[in-house]
């Protein structure tokens, strides 16, 4: 069979191409092929590693079939400007897929040109999953390394069960649960549910600890460490075969994922999944890399991005303690003088709020926390997280409050807080160094103030009076308010 050309371009390229009849093109790019000895899939793949990185959208790029020894070389005023693709050396146009073509299909009808589906179709779609599959591994590995975490050497087979287990959660049953606490829980209890088709009778004080969690639209917390009677139930339905400690990742991932989705991907709850991670290594170390892991793969690249700009790492718990503390003594009480949270802040930085601020290209002011609601306008990403309350049966759980954006550029007082530099986000105004008040401007106020209260009157002004002459000539006006 005869030898193929053909150049993978992107849309724009090609726009350009049946627009003006030529564009510059590298000779590197084009690529030959015999199709009787080549797999489509590798044909596609050697054609779109030339190509720009514009997604797997197969509307982004066009085939062009060309002629042999096409390109013509480009020279002007001692500078090689590479070469030049001639549209009459472009013997056809293809699209990778069928919705790809109705689209290019119009642009080629007002150019007066034709295409059609290339045969390398069926290429496509095994390498656009591949190059997916590929993104995703990424970014899971990225969060493992920022957040120190171990991976979980058997991801494969816990990410085809995680797969599983959500094929069987009936959303429209857990609707209610979806921003509460209960979420992650829900889930998973739904799953089991669903899948073996019986479902999970509750112990009373399991019930009652699952109600208040299902009130509790609080999601600024620890998520496992909040419900223990919970986390010991749902392990023990694990079946056999299955390790109970994934079962509670699985909690945790969907608990952090309806969060990331609920915060139009703009906001991690970085001492929530602290905590959770705490409490899985210390169950097994495996589900401690599946969870970071599979949220990884989950979490937009962007904030990825924005967390490795931050500089963010997990704190290091200490010796002895397998999770991080969650008794009232060492949790931030509400409604307390910020000058009293520092020294609580460096002794247990995980209980920190940390919300990530998304990409430059679109700001989002990070959600207010409750001291706002006293009046006090927070405008870094660090605040801190309410104190869990303790679950009572029949406990009545105040609804959350209403979400308010705060301007950055507020001028309410900032609470002192010294939390590390890496979590800080405004840049603007330093909270741990607010600009001193001018002594000597103290010092005149109350000089001012003593004189008043010693009698001491200020020197009196001249008294100025109108001439003679402007006596006189006031007199001959006339007052309207008096004539008749």
């Amino acid at each position: 069979m005869k030898r193929q050309e053909a150049v993978a371009l992107s849309y724009l390229e090609w726009v350009r191409l049946i627009g003006t009849g030529a564009i510059r093109l590298g000779e590197d790019r084009i690529l030959r092929w015999r199709p009787d000895r080549t797999d489509p899939v590798d044909v596609v793949a050697d054609l779109m590693a030339g190509a720009p990185d514009l997604g797997t959208s197969a509307t982004s790029f066009v085939l062009a079939m060309l002629e042999p020894e096409v390109l013509d070389r480009i020279r002007e005023g001692g500078i090689n400007l590479g070469q030049r693709l001639n549209l009459e050396a472009v013997r056809s146009f293809h699209s990778f897929g069928d919705t790809a073509l109705a689209i290019h299909r119009q642009d080629a009808k007002a150019a007066g040109v034709a295409i059609d589906i290339t045969p390398l179709a069926a290429g496509w779609a095994p390498w656009a999953e591949a190059v997916e599959t590929a993104d995703l591994r990424a970014r899971g590995e990225a969060l493992l390394a920022l957040l120190d975490v171990p991976s979980c050497g058997r991801f494969g087979e816990a990410k085809e069960w995680l797969s599983n287990r959500e094929r069987h959660i009936a959303h429209d049953d857990i609707i209610r649960a979806r921003d509460s606490m209960f979420f992650g829980w829900a889930c998973v209890l739904n799953a089991h549910k669903v899948s073996t088709g019986v479902a999970p009778i509750l112990p009373a004080d399991v019930k009652d600890e699952a109600d208040a969690l299902r009130r509790d639209f609080d999601v600024d917390q620890p998520f496992l460490a909040r419900a223990p009677r919970l986390r010991d139930f749902v392990a023990d339905l694990a079946a056999e075969g299955e390790r109970p400690a994934d079962l509670l990742a699985m909690a945790s991932l969907k608990q952090h994922e309806r969060y990331i989705i609920k915060r139009e991907s703009a906001a991690l709850d970085l001492p929530s999944l602290f905590d959770d991670i705490s409490v899985l290594e210390a169950l097994n170390g495996g589900a401690a890399g599946f969870l970071v892991q599979g949220l990884g793969e989950r979490v937009p690249s962007g904030l990825i991005r924005a967390l490795k700009v931050q500089g963010v790492t997990r704190p290091v718990a200490a010796a002895g303690v397998p999770t991080l503390p969650i008794d009232e003594a060492d949790r931030v009480p509400e409604q307390i003088d910020a000058a009293d949270v520092a020294p609580t802040i460096n002794q247990s930085p995980p209980q920190q709020l940390v919300e990530v601020t998304p990409p430059p290209e679109r700001p989002i002011v990070p959600e207010p926390s409750r001291e706002q609601s006293s009046g006090i306008a927070v405008v870094t990403a660090i605040t801190v997280a309410p104190e869990a309350p303790t679950v009572v049966p029949g406990e009545a759980v105040t609804e959350p409050l209403p979400e308010v954006e705060v301007p950055l550029d507020s001028e309410a007082p900032l609470p002192q807080f010294s939390a590390p530099d890496q979590l800080a986000v405004n840049r603007d105004r330093d909270p741990m160094n607010p600009e001193p008040v001018s002594s000597s401007g103290v010092a005149l106020s109350r000089r001012a103030v003593d004189g008043q209260q010693a009698g001491v009157s200020p020197k009196s002004k001249r008294t100025v009076r109108p001439s003679a002459s402007k006596l006189k000539k006031l007199g001959k006006q006339k007052d309207p308010l008096s004539s008749p």
